[in-house]
């Protein structure tokens, strides 16, 4: 059976539709050279209010380094986000169920996150800490600066790699240029148990973490 790459940004914080296509893509390519943009989820991600609302978890960024490549951009030194970010989740989290379980490990990660400089160092330590968490299988990415096979136009790129179609982060058309090859994962992203009153879709993992902690594999078995 033929594979079905999946392009996607240095990871960080995946809803469930980025965490599908990272499980089903083969290979996972990262496309850690593109130029950052605001647009982006690569520093930031989603989070569900009490109220049934959402607001974003976004990683600060110095000014300067926005229009440079992702293996460049660094944090802004001068933001105590860590703090400000654990004000957010426990506003929205407190009353889950597995909040005061993971609440003490994730404030210090945060923490170490802020010291990093770069980006992809910040985010690629937490994708990691909480991917462990979540107790998920890891995940083989290959970085598009080390592929023989890259190219600009995703379409090329697929038949470079002998494949008909590619997986692409959901909403990803203003940052990332979209293949005609394009396809959704196979399966239906599923709606979960979330405190509160309805369900607001596309949060990031945290959420998953929070309401299902190790027992996240209720949620996301079909992907593997």
């Amino acid at each position: 059976m033929q594979s079905t790459p999946a392009l996607i940004l240095p990871p960080f914080l995946p809803n469930l539709y980025d965490l599908a296509i990272m499980y089903h893509g083969n290979p996972v390519m990262v496309a850690d050279h593109v130029p950052f943009s605001r647009k982006s989820r690569v520093h930031r991600g989603r989070i569900r209010t009490p109220d049934g609302d959402q607001q974003w978890l976004t990683l600060p960024i110095q000014s300067e380094d926005r229009k440079k490549p992702l293996t460049e951009v660094r944090l802004d030194p001068h933001t105590l986000w860590a703090r400000e970010w654990m004000k957010q989740i426990t506003f929205c989290y407190s009353s889950s169920t597995y909040f005061d379980f993971f609440e003490p490990e994730l404030q210090a990660d945060l923490e170490l996150a802020e010291q990093k400089n770069y980006l992809v160092e910040a985010t690629g330590f937490l994708f990691e800490q909480i991917r462990r968490y979540l107790e998920l299988p890891e995940i083989s990415f290959t970085k598009a600066s080390e592929l023989p096979e890259w190219d600009d136009n995703p379409d090329q790129l697929a038949r470079n790699l002998g494949a008909e179609n590619m997986y692409q982060e959901h909403r990803s058309r203003h940052y990332l240029r979209q293949a005609d090859c394009r396809i959704n994962p196979p399966i239906t992203i599923p709606e979960y148990h979330q405190t509160g009153t309805g369900f607001v879709p596309w949060c990031c993992w945290l959420d998953l973490l929070f309401e299902y902690g190790p027992e996240a594999f209720k949620v996301t078995d079909d992907f593997f």
